[in-house]
Formats: structure tokens, sequence, C-alpha cells
């Protein structure tokens, strides 16, 4: 005979990626406030510290997505039953994430194993959406591991001081800049952090995630649902 438990659990499940992009989200409008604002009444530090949120939380999606699929993988969660995984594909997927160190791994290599698994067509790295989306980590990842950054703002070399800040080169142009700083200021993090680098960020990073569950045939878990947020 098989014991019998009278203990009856029940389980709820947060969904990281949906908490994060609202965050994201609502954190991008709070720049694009300010700076409507004159100067006099403009708040730097509330507008600085919200495009970083915005871009914080919009590779934080990104992330937890990403890992959402292996967890749910492993068990046996068909997030959109008319797409679901193959169960083969699913158990691979969940052997993958029980690997060591294999959750510690760069959000890029996660996405490029589970499309391997999947048999799906990889992203192109040398294309967007893949491209731009690791130019906003690359952003981030320069908040999150910051070092003091010492900017020429005057040298007799014409392309010293361009040189000294590699971000100018690679997000010049991208997406409009902070009205609210002077021009000898230096592109990171003044000119940079603005509303619509916050904005550029939740975009790209919402177009990498659709091509990257498109491809595997399911539902992103940042989708509204039927009677939810």
């Amino acid at each position: 005979m098989y014991p019998v438990s009278d203990t009856l659990t029940i389980r709820s499940k947060h969904s990281f990626p949906k908490i994060h992009l609202q965050a994201a989200d609502y954190m991008a409008g709070l720049p694009r406030t300010e700076e409507q604002k004159p100067s006099s009444e403009f708040d730097h530090a509330l507008h600085r510290t919200s495009v970083i949120g915005a871009i914080m939380f919009s590779v934080a999606t990104a992330e937890a997505a990403v890992n959402e699929v292996f967890v749910d993988a492993g068990e046996q969660i068909p997030r959109d039953p008319e797409g679901a995984l193959d169960p083969e594909v699913l158990d691979s997927l969940a052997a993958k994430w029980r690997e060591r160190r294999f959750p510690f791994r760069p959000m890029f290599e996660k996405v490029d194993e589970a499309l391997a698994i999947a048999g799906a067509e990889t992203l192109d790295r040398g294309r967007a959406p893949h491209q731009t989306a690791a130019l906003v980590v690359k952003l981030r990842n320069a908040l999150v591991h910051a070092e003091p950054v010492r900017t020429a703002l005057w040298s007799d070399d014409n392309g010293l001081a361009r040189d000294e800040q590699q971000l100018e080169r690679i997000l010049e142009g991208r997406f409009e800049l902070n009205p609210h700083t002077g021009p000898s200021n230096p592109f990171f993090p003044d000119h940079c952090l603005s509303a619509g680098c916050a904005r550029w960020a939740i975009q790209v990073i919402l177009a990498y995630l659709d091509a990257f569950f498109d491809r595997l045939g399911m539902k992103p878990p940042y989708a509204p649902t039927q009677g939810g947020p």
C-alpha cells in the first residue's frame, strides 16, 4: 500500500517578464514628462534614475523571459496549447537547465541553445534584432558595472574626446538625447540617458524577444492574457 498524505499544497506562479516590462514601461514615461518642463523645473535626479530603471528592467524582462522557457519546460507547462513544443523538446530544455552552471550563462547563449534544441532558426548576431539588443545589454552593463569615466572636454587632438567614449560611437543617432544638458557635457551619461533612450531600450528588447518566441512558436510570457493585466 502507498502512504496517504493529508497535506495539500497550492502554488501560484509570478511571471516576472510581465512584471519587469510593466516596471520598464512605467519608468520610461517619467523622463518624457520631465524633458517637457522648462529647465528651471527639470528634476535631474528623477529623470536620470527613471531612465536607468527603464534600461535595467527592459533587460531584466528579456532575461526572465528566456529563463522561463527552460523552467516551464521542466514543469511541462505549454504556455500556448496551440503552439506547444514537442514533449521531447521540453525534456531537452529542462535537462539543459539542470546542467551545472547553465542557468548562469549569458542570456544570448541561452537563446541560441533554446533555438538549437527546438530545431528553430537562430538569430543572426550580425543583424537586428540581436545586434541592437546587444547594444541595450552593453548599455545596461555600463551602468551595472560602472567605472569612473573621465572624458576629455577639450583636446588639441580632435579625435581624442570621441575615441574615449565607445558608447557614443555605437549609440549615436539611435534615439533622441537629453535636451537638458550642456553641449560640452559627455555623451555618456549626460546626453545618452534620455526619455528617447528609455523607450528605445524597451522597443529593442521586445523586438528581440518577439523574434525569439516567434521562432519557438510560443506565446511570449509578457503578452496580455484574457482577463489579466
